[in-house]
């Protein structure tokens, strides 16, 4: 068990180092959603690889640190409260839901986003080298 939990969190640490700078470079805003409650210990992993720019990257977890009303589903009210904040800090940006991307290992969550109109890749923990080429294919 201990050995499958590493190569995820391995699997998902290679697969979020490479794309997440490469988006910044890009001017691509950035945000952390998430239902865990560890948002502290994700801010500081986030420290940790991009010292640079990881004060800008908004995270939405399961801390009750924020609140948003509208849709309740998935990860969606995540997404639309890490958006206002990003929106506070770059009033210029124009973010829509085809100009959104969620990348998440729950399906489920995947689902709700592409049924609420957000571009969405399922990261599958067990096929993670199809990330780039599922990416490629929304270009």
């Amino acid at each position: 068990m201990g050995r499958v939990y590493r190569r995820n969190v391995q699997l998902r640490a290679a697969y979020v180092s490479t794309p997440i700078p490469l988006a910044h470079q890009a001017g691509i805003q950035i945000a952390v959603v998430t239902f865990s409650p560890q948002v502290k210990t994700i801010s500081q992993v986030l420290e940790h690889l991009f010292p640079n720019f990881a004060s800008s990257i908004p995270i939405r977890g399961h801390d009750r640190s924020w609140a948003v009303e509208g849709c309740l589903h998935g990860k969606q009210p995540h997404m639309a409260s890490a958006i206002e904040e990003i929106y506070s800090n770059v009033p210029d940006v124009e973010i829509t839901r085809n100009s959104t991307l969620l990348v998440d290992d729950d399906d489920n969550n995947i689902d709700v986003a592409l049924n609420e109109g957000v571009r969405a890749i399922w990261l599958d923990p067990n096929h993670a080298d199809d990330f780039f080429d599922d990416v490629r294919q929304l270009m």
